[in-house]
């Protein structure tokens, strides 16, 4: 087993914002707050991660992160504990990877399926 981690940046708009409602600039401004404030909380995040070991890459709106040393859940969260994270502001996840498809594989099936 494997695991990695996100660290989601933003969320939904309707998260902050009641879709199809009036918008006021000072709900903009708060958000623009909301937003600048979770940035910097996640980039210490990031800063504890790294120095521990652990890679962070972009993956659309969220960090991915991963850390070879580490092959459950648990483990995962009894080093965060250690780091003096909370885990719930991280969402793990365990896989096998030998059930995770390169791209050429990816290519392979595709072809396959293509073909049929």
């Amino acid at each position: 087993m494997a695991v990695f981690m996100d660290l989601w940046l933003v969320g939904n708009p309707e998260h902050y914002l009641a879709e199809d409602e009036p918008v006021t600039p000072s709900q903009l401004r708060d958000l623009g707050r909301l937003l600048h404030d979770y940035a910097d909380e996640a980039a210490e995040l990031v800063e504890k991660l790294t120095a521990a070991g652990w890679t962070a890459r972009a993956g659309g709106r969220h960090v991915n992160l991963f850390h070879a040393s580490f092959e459950t859940e648990r483990e995962v969260e009894d080093h965060l504990r250690v780091l003096g994270i909370d885990s719930l502001q991280l969402s793990i996840n365990e896989y096998d990877p030998d059930d995770v498809l390169d791209s050429e594989e990816i290519e392979e099936r595709w072809e396959e399926e293509r073909a049929r």
